[in-house]
């Protein structure tokens, strides 16, 4: 690697040495931009290569497929595009008051900015926080604002493309409602969506961290991120829609460098500039994350010497020491405190429906239980000669723990009428196939701490496991929905013993 050949040798008196702290810049030079613009396409190109490679360890698939995935997404992209672009009928221009036009322009470029500032998070949530590049990075003579750059680099490319594969609908009405037409348009769209990008990604990586220092799981903090992300997003359509736009919004200010305006077209030239350059200028100096405080749930309890009982000890601690667990089991029971107290309030009527679904989630949270324990599979293959010794305690525990959850809540619910004392093992039957959904689900998209959006991932996919197949039971057998979650749950719990025998530990997860 470059880096390591260039830098400066510690036995040549001569030459000064900065701290090994990544923060301090190395000596200037002769050349200095041409080797900084060299570098800092090194440092991209291993970002981006370690970004996939972390994404295909963590999802268990190859390169190739992430590649094939990569491709095939963009290309829908693209396509949906010029389809939506092709079949949208073009503004009656002739027709329209000056009035309404000015509205459309306006609403036109809200989306464009709803469109940039998503994407954006998107990938922002995808990225891995903290990766062994940068470790290594943060020894050598290379600054800290470099580095960031760097490795930014390649969620930044990857949100521009994506950004401009999914606008052409959107810049296509909006030229349709401007005097400039799309020669104008398209490049003063491409003006705030440059400047757009990093300062999203800035405030997005200046929110995680902070929110982390409150004793906050990762996760969760880049959810945390992702709403702020999402709330400005959404707010320019918003504030359109609800007739409060200001003249000085970004996008008010594409709406009218689009119809011709050369005051405003210098402004988003402006605005694209200020955006790079804070970028630059601010992103090395982001607070980074900090480490992560271990949790000392069950410290001093004596392991059972029965080997089941042992494993369920171990899962049970596992599960119990998770952060996100633990959030999600705060969040779950704050909301449903907060709609119990609600229904002592007011009574109203809606709320009874809400109270099964609010409990579901402590047996979805088992999602997260087999990429918890994945690292240590191999030992109980090795020492057992079983390659699924670990599933059925696993299976238990989490089923288990949820019960437990989720028992106080439904007496509580059944004592204050909320729901009827003959709801309450309904509620129980209605959650063996979200937990089975969250079992499959976890062994398909397992938690991993290199690729943060991977619980999204399987929450998701567990979702969509339950729903599908309670939709699927109400089709067939709807006289008899209780026998058949049952057999949802059944049919769940097979494919997932199944999947574990299959499944064996690879040597990167020891």
């Amino acid at each position: 690697m470059s880096l390591l050949r260039e830098a400066p040798a510690a036995a040549d008196p001569g030459r000064t040495t900065p701290r090994v702290t990544g923060a301090t810049h190395p000596p200037s030079r002769p050349g200095g931009l041409r080797h900084s613009t060299r570098v800092l396409g090194s440092i991209a190109a291993v970002a981006g290569r370690l970004w996939v490679r972390d994404t295909t360890r963590s999802l268990g698939v190859s390169r190739t497929t992430v590649a094939l995935f990569g491709l095939a997404a963009l290309a829908v992209m693209v396509a949906g595009s010029l389809i939506l672009t092709t079949v949208m009928p073009a503004l009656p221009t002739r027709d329209l008051p000056p009035d309404e036009l000015a509205r459309i322009r306006a609403l036109a470029a809200s989306l464009v900015w709803t469109l940039g500032s998503l994407v954006t998070i998107f990938f922002q949530m995808l990225a891995p926080r903290r990766t062994a590049l940068s470790n290594v990075l943060g020894l050598l003579p290379v600054s800290r604002t470099l580095t960031a750059v760097a490795t930014q680099l390649p969620m930044l490319g990857v949100s521009l493309v994506a950004v401009a594969s999914l606008a052409a609908p959107t810049v296509t009405m909006l030229a349709d409602a401007s005097r400039g037409g799309l020669a104008v348009a398209i490049p003063a769209a491409l003006l705030l969506v440059l400047g757009q990008i990093p300062l999203t990604a800035l405030l997005f990586n200046l929110v995680v961290p902070l929110v982390q220092r409150l004793r906050v799981p990762q996760h969760h903090a880049l959810a945390a991120g992702g709403f702020t992300g999402v709330a400005i997003a959404v707010a320019a359509p918003v504030l359109e829609l609800g007739g409060n736009g200001s003249a000085w919004l970004p996008h008010r200010v594409l709406a009218a460098a689009a119809d011709g305006g050369a005051i405003s077209g210098g402004s988003l030239l402006l605005w694209s500039a200020s955006g790079l350059t804070l970028f630059v200028l601010l992103v090395g100096r982001l607070p980074a994350d900090p480490d992560p405080a271990p949790s000392r749930l069950f410290v001093g309890y004596r392991v059972p010497r029965i080997r089941p009982m042992a494993q369920a000890w171990y899962e049970l601690v596992m599960l119990a020491r998770a952060p996100q667990y633990l959030a999600v089991v705060v969040f779950t029971g704050a909301v449903f405190a907060a709609v119990l107290g609600a229904w002592l309030a007011t009574r109203s009527s809606f709320l009874p429906v809400l109270a099964v679904p609010l409990l579901l989630p402590f047996f979805i949270g088992a999602v997260q239980s087999y990429g918890h324990t994945r690292a240590t599979h191999w030992l109980s293959m090795h020492l057992l000669a079983r390659p699924a010794a670990w599933a059925w305690p696993k299976a238990t525990v989490c089923l288990a723990v949820a019960a437990l959850l989720a028992l106080p809540g439904a007496v509580l619910a059944a004592s204050t009428q909320l729901i009827g004392w003959t709801e309450v093992p309904l509620l129980f039957v209605q959650a063996l196939p979200a937990w089975s959904a969250a079992m499959v689900a976890g062994l398909l998209i397992p938690y991993s701490t290199e690729q943060p959006l991977s619980v999204g991932l399987s929450v998701g996919l567990a979702g969509i496991i339950y729903l599908g197949g309670l939709w699927t039971v109400g089709q067939l057998i709807p006289q008899a929905a209780v026998l058949g979650q049952v057999g949802m749950a059944a049919v769940c719990m097979s494919a997932y013993f199944l999947m574990a025998r299959l499944t064996r530990p690879q040597i990167s997860h020891a």
